[in-house]
């Protein structure tokens, strides 16, 4: 009896489609530019330690939400190095 011989089959490996990424460089700046008027108005907010001063009162909740709405603008600004037709990143070879 002879003896069988098995080729050993290659698997390919499945090929992964690279999307593009939710976000960009610059839309992570303007996240932490937000976290950071944020964190800057409890801070104000913090150091008066009094209940009715003008900054406590007044100026503080004014750059917290101006630091939640340069937060918001991160995430609904759109990248602009997306082709427009295709909306993917441009490729290499070009």
């Amino acid at each position: 009896m002879a003896k069988q011989q098995f080729k050993k089959s290659r698997r390919r490996k499945p090929t992964v489609e690279h999307q593009p990424m939710l976000f960009n460089t610059s839309n992570y700046i303007w996240m932490a530019a937000g976290v950071g008027l944020i964190l800057l108005g409890f801070l104000v907010m913090y150091l008066e330690s009094e209940v009715r001063g003008f900054w406590s009162l007044y100026v503080s909740p004014l750059v917290v939400l101006a630091g939640f709405g340069v937060v918001a603008y991160s995430i609904m600004k759109k990248r602009s190095d997306l082709d427009p037709d295709t909306k993917t990143e441009p490729s290499m070879a070009e």
